[in-house]
């Protein structure tokens, strides 16, 4: 009897191993089903780093050409600065020889004056002539008169 127990246990214990070896086989396939999952999802985080990793690179080069606008704006800018000094001083310079409208007005008073002056005297220096001419009697009264109402 002792044969049969230990061949039922044998038997029982060969079942068991090949009911394990079934499931072994499944956990394997389970495996290296997970293992394919596991590599599709790597190369796709693969993927999309080389396609961020690309955008980055246009990114750059984007800014790249901004910085070069803007570089180009800061020399313009500089040059314009330039320009301003040299147009402030030039107005600093008109400003100093430049006359007042005060000064402007006293000088054209003066001449006014002076011409007024002059007119004056010529008008004396004509009357005078008139009578001296009239009383050589160079040119009559009426001649005379005709002169001074003109």
């Amino acid at each position: 009897m002792q044969k049969k127990k230990s061949e039922v246990s044998n038997q029982k214990i060969l079942q068991a191993i090949q009911g394990l070896d079934k499931k072994v086989g499944g956990l394997e396939q389970k495996v290296d089903q997970n293992t394919n999952n596991i590599d599709e999802f790597a190369k796709s985080i693969n993927s999309f780093a080389n396609y961020t990793e690309g955008q980055f690179s246009k990114i750059d080069q984007r800014f790249e050409k901004i910085d070069q606008r803007f570089e180009k704006i800061d020399q313009r800018f500089d040059k314009m600065d330039n320009r301003m000094d040299g147009m402030e001083s030039q107005i600093v310079n008109i400003k100093s020889t430049m006359v007042t409208k005060d000064y402007l007005d006293d000088k054209l008073s003066d001449l006014r004056v002076d011409i007024m002056g002059t007119i004056h005297k010529n008008d004396n220096k004509v009357n005078t002539l008139v009578n001296i001419l009239g009383d050589k009697k160079i040119i009559s009264k009426k001649e005379s008169k005709l002169i001074m109402s003109a």
